[in-house]
């Protein structure tokens, strides 16, 4: 029984970060992070763009510079209402046990 997201889960693997889309909402440049963070501009440009994610330091320090909460820069994810998988499979083995 698979649960039933608001996102397309090969969404969620390609773009877990919103990086690009805090960068562009405050209008900073590749070029101004990547020397704040003593980086290569490609680095930034491949956050950006998910192709590849950023250490937990790396993000917490980017988030830092920008003044966001981490989770600005994680995608949201939202799920339908009512118990998860993993609570029904454990009611279900807890039943089994009795």
């Amino acid at each position: 029984m698979a649960e039933q997201t608001n996102i397309d889960e090969q969404e969620v693997f390609n773009a877990i970060y919103r990086i690009d889309v805090v960068l562009t909402e405050k209008k900073i440049r590749n070029k101004v992070i990547a020397k704040l963070m003593e980086t290569d501009e490609e680095t930034i440009s491949r956050w950006r763009n998910n192709k590849v994610q950023p250490t937990r330091e790396n993000l917490y320090k980017l988030a830092k510079l920008l003044k966001v909460n981490l989770q600005e820069l994680h995608i949201k994810t939202e799920w339908s209402p009512g118990p998860s998988d993993a609570e029904i499979a454990q009611a279900e083995y807890k039943k089994s046990k009795k």
